[in-house]
């Protein structure tokens, strides 16, 4: 994602290597499906976190779940916020678009601070709202739908982990009212008669994701459920991993823009299928530890990259944004060596990782650590009440 969001607004040689790069990382990267596998990944591993609580302790607390999602996401969520408001202030820049963009975030930031600002990219262009947000606050709408999720999650938790049997009503539940929701959208619910228009609009709200949401739960049940090394046994036969493989080249296929495509049940259907599909690899990278991807994927550069992921996602549009600004005083139409455009794509990059590791080691490690004390302590108060 962050190589696909590489733009400094340069006139670089339609055939150069970073060109190139992007480009092919714009079709490997699959952005939507992106965003699907981060939710049914979160939720996956919120489920079994929530499932192993309570078989270690007897109870899922909604208290600890609370405090753990506050101080992983609002420290450098609100951190960001506060650096965006700067980066488009007056003292910062002098732009007029910089200015009402400053001016627009003032009069919206209410929906950053409620975790509401996905809708505003849903309704946009609808009722006469035009949503302003510069890249470095648009994408705060994933963290918006998931924050909003984490309202739902332990109510619905409470419900599958104490009546096992109800589980499965819960997921079809959600898988339902997904499904019916990203229908009604499409078909003009929203007034829009542009099944194109609504299908970019669909893939900012929060209901379209009941379902992904509900996949990687239901996974992680399959898995830790008493039938649990049945379902990874199967996991680990060939069918599974021909299926995933087919799967995954079924969806590079159809998804060819945001929506998926223009015929309406398909774009309904896909996110069912993106949803399942990175389920079911999950799945399979449990179920089979010493594989290569796994070891891969368990290796101690991409584990540095995934402590960083949080920070790099929140920087890189800003990090791009002042890149052009840098930049924006060049004859128009300037074209620029390769040489120049690959310096600016390593220092994009470069300055993007540095500034996740600055704000890892200061803002988010400080959260992660308090964060593990309070829950710990409270671990050990339920300890010492039940020896009591």
């Amino acid at each position: 994602m962050v190589v696909t969001h590489f733009n400094p607004g340069l006139q670089a040689p339609p055939a150069s290597l970073v060109n190139s790069l992007v480009q092919y990382m714009q079709v490997l990267s699959l952005g939507p499906l992106a965003v699907i596998f981060f939710y049914v990944l979160s939720s996956f591993l919120l489920t079994h976190l929530a499932i192993r609580e309570e078989q270690s302790t007897g109870a899922f607390s909604v208290r600890n779940f609370y405090v753990r999602r506050i101080l992983r996401i609002w420290p450098l969520y609100f951190t960001m916020l506060g650096i965006n408001l700067i980066f488009y202030s007056p003292i910062v820049t002098n732009a007029q678009t910089d200015t009402n963009t400053w001016r627009w975030f003032l009069d919206n930031i209410w929906m950053y601070v409620t975790f509401t600002s996905n809708w505003s990219l849903s309704l946009n262009y609808l009722g006469g709202r035009v949503d302003a947000s510069p890249p470095g606050l648009a994408v705060m709408w994933s963290i918006a739908v998931e924050e909003q999720f984490y309202v739902a999650f332990p109510l619905l938790m409470l419900v599958a982990i104490r009546k096992v049997r109800l589980a499965h009503r819960v997921f079809l539940t959600l898988f339902v009212l997904g499904s019916a929701f990203r229908f009604l959208f499409v078909a003009g619910i929203s007034g829009d008669d542009s099944v194109v228009n609504n299908q970019i609009r669909l893939y900012y709200a929060t209901f379209t994701y009941l379902d992904v949401f509900a996949a990687g739960a239901a996974s992680a049940f399959l898995i830790d459920a008493a039938s649990g090394r049945q379902w990874l046994k199967a996991s680990r036969h060939p069918v599974a991993v021909v299926v995933l493989s087919v799967s995954f080249v079924a969806l590079a296929a159809s998804w060819t823009t945001v929506g998926g495509c223009s015929w309406i049940p398909c774009s309904v259907m896909i996110y069912w299928g993106a949803a399942i599909t990175m389920a079911l690899a999950i799945s399979v990278l449990v179920a089979t530890p010493r594989s290569a991807i796994t070891r891969i994927l368990s290796s101690k550069p991409l584990q540095l990259l995934g402590s960083l992921s949080f920070g790099i996602y929140v920087w890189h549009p800003v990090v791009m944004t002042g890149i052009q600004r840098a930049l924006a005083g060049m004859p128009p139409g300037y074209a620029f060596s390769e040489a120049l455009v690959t310096v600016t794509f390593v220092g994009y990059l470069a300055v993007t990782l540095l500034a996740a590791a600055v704000t890892n080691r200061m803002v988010e490690r400080p959260a992660i650590l308090l964060k593990q004390r309070i829950v710990a302590h409270t671990a050990a108060s339920k300890v010492r009440m039940v020896s009591q």
